[in-house]
């Protein structure tokens, strides 16, 4: 389904408007989505590429725009896990908390190379949830083997301690091997606090998957608890 006529037009006049003004300072704008006409109708955000949500986590959770990629701009290495979250040649639309996450986030995409922007919201719509599951509930979806567990840190990491029975796929590699999850139990993911577990359920839902973070823990905190992990080391 094809954007209305007014909207293709008064996108195209805003666009040349920010190269512009671009030009003229010298620097880069993010323009605003609802510049570009998306707030008018539901197509616009949805065929203009990779929806990047760049709120806190637990606002991810709570809820955010179907299919949404998740990548908290406030933690650590957001661009880096952008530029492996986002799929290569897409245009992004950043979903925020402000103006002022939605321009971090912008500057952050761009020192990757992540420069065919198409805007920004503020405040997107909550179409669909992603819990979290904490500790304790991970350890009764184990009990009862409802749950496949995906451990997204570094392989080095891993091997300083994992949780039994949990399987290994680096974040930055999770979009490769979904296919591989597709069909089985839901899976939870864990790394050493959520920041890249949040990043790989929303990747792996993209596809499909059931997934859901643990999130504010890690496999450290499930050893401190009493859990059981192996170690290579």
């Amino acid at each position: 389904e094809g954007a209305p006529v007014d909207v293709i037009v008064f996108r195209g006049c805003v666009a040349q408007i920010v190269r512009d003004l671009a030009a003229l300072v010298g620097r880069s704008f993010l323009p605003p989505a609802w510049a570009l006409g998306f707030h008018q109708s539901r197509w616009s955000y949805k065929t203009a590429g990779t929806v990047l949500d760049v709120r806190r986590a637990r606002e991810f959770a709570a809820g955010h725009a179907r299919g949404a990629i998740s990548v908290p701009v406030n933690g650590g290495g957001f661009a880096t896990k952008a530029a492996f979250a986002v799929p290569a040649g897409e245009r992004v639309v950043i979903h925020a908390g402000s103006d002022d996450q939605a321009e971090r986030a912008a500057r952050g995409l761009r020192s990757v190379g992540i420069f065919d922007l198409a805007g920004y919201l503020v405040g997107p719509p909550s179409e669909e949830t992603m819990p979290a599951v904490d500790l304790d509930e991970l350890d009764r979806l184990m009990e009862a083997d409802e749950v496949e567990v995906l451990d997204v840190r570094e392989p080095h990491e891993r091997d300083e301690g994992y949780i039994p029975g949990s399987r290994n796929i680096p974040y930055r590699l999770v979009r490769e091997w979904a296919e591989d999850l597709q069909g089985g139990k839901p899976v939870v993911v864990i790394c050493t606090s959520g920041s890249r577990a949040v990043v790989a359920a929303s990747v792996l839902a993209t596809a499909g998957i059931e997934a859901r973070p643990v999130l504010g823990a890690g496999v450290a905190d499930w050893a401190e608890r009493g859990g059981d992990t192996v170690s290579f080391r």
